[in-house]
This record gives structure tokens, sequence and C-alpha cells, in this order.
């Protein structure tokens, strides 16, 4: 096929077709050494991190803690931020099911089996980008609905319960997140990035 691309068409069909076109060729380059290890490459690698933004403000705020849940640090396997933020939110959750407050436990007792590692990943990726309440609110919002829509009609939650878990949820997410990443105030970490 890197001999003649246009003869054998079938890589047109896939994904990312030049990105396929362009390994088939630097591999052919490769395999035509008598030694395709010394072989350099050009191909991009493409990286993934572990919510950069979090990764950039632990790095700066030299945040152990921070770093070792967005893997920036070594580990016997990959870390989780969204996973862990959602352990502690369920810590939360389950704490409140024993509130002497009414409102709180029944909030709690609506939220038990509803949190997962995406309802509080957006707003995990979003808060070291200044996401407010109200947008930390509107993403939870968002994704309960979701989880609503997967559920047979007559389990449904009226519309006014999911708005109250969507801002108790909100409120213990933010919460959530400031614990697991401690290194440095946000006023500190303003300042260490803008000399103030």
């Amino acid at each position: 096929m890197a001999a003649n691309p246009f003869e054998e068409r079938w890589w047109l069909g896939t994904d990312s077709p030049f990105q396929l076109l362009a390994a088939c060729l630097d591999l052919s380059d490769a395999l035509e050494l008598d030694d395709p290890t010394s072989h350099v490459s050009h191909i991009a690698v493409h990286q993934d991190g572990s919510c950069n933004g979090l990764q950039h403000y632990a790095a700066l705020a030299r945040d152990v803690r921070g770093a070792e849940q967005v893997n920036l640090l070594p580990s016997d396997k990959p870390q989780d931020v969204y996973i862990g933020v959602a352990h502690l939110l369920q810590d939360k959750v389950n704490e409140d099911l024993e509130s002497d407050d009414d409102e709180t436990r029944e909030l709690a007792e609506l939220c038990v089996d509803r949190i997962t590692r995406k309802l509080v990943k957006q707003t995990v990726m979003t808060s070291v980008y200044g996401v407010t309440f109200i947008g930390a609110r509107d993403q939870i919002h968002r994704r309960l609905e979701e989880q609503e829509n997967d559920l047979a009609l007559f389990e449904k939650t009226p519309p006014e319960k999911i708005w109250n878990m969507s801002v108790y949820l909100a409120r213990h997410t933010m919460a959530c997140v400031g614990d697991s990443f401690r290194g440095m105030s946000l006023g500190a970490f303003c300042a260490l990035l803008f000399g103030g």
C-alpha cells in the first residue's frame, strides 16, 4: 500500500485515512533500512493528559497531593482525578445521610446511587478555568437529566428535586475539588502566575 497508495485504496475508508497513510509510509521507509530501528520517525504521537488544567495547577503550585491525582508523579497504576473526586463526593453524601437536617438527608438519599465519574467530570475539568457555582450547577444538572432519561418512566424524579440535587451536588463537588488540590490557595497561585 505504501508503494502505491492510490491503487490500494482501502485506507481511504478508515477513520483517519491520511494519518494511517503517513504511518504506513513511515513504516515502509523504516523497513527498507538494514536496521529499521535506526529510522527516525517524524510521526506525531498523540498523548492526552490527565485533566491538563489541573496538571498545570498542581505543577505550578508544587501540590504533591494534586500531582498524584493527575499522574504527574510515579505510581503503580494510572490515577483518575475524576473517580477520586467522585469518591470524595460519595463520602460527603454518605455523611449527609446521617444529618439532623431533614432536607439535607433527603437530598443525600436521592443522590446515593447517582454519583459517577461522568457526573463530576466536566465540573472537575472546568474548575481550573474558573467555572462558577452556577456553571457547575448547570453542568451537574445536565448530567442528572441524562441519568433521568435512562430510567424507566415510573422511576422519574420530579424536576424540582433534580434542580435541588444539582445545587446540592455542585456545592459538594466544588468542595471536593478544593480538598483534592490543596497545594496553594487560589490567591497565592495567581500571585505566582502574575507576579502579584
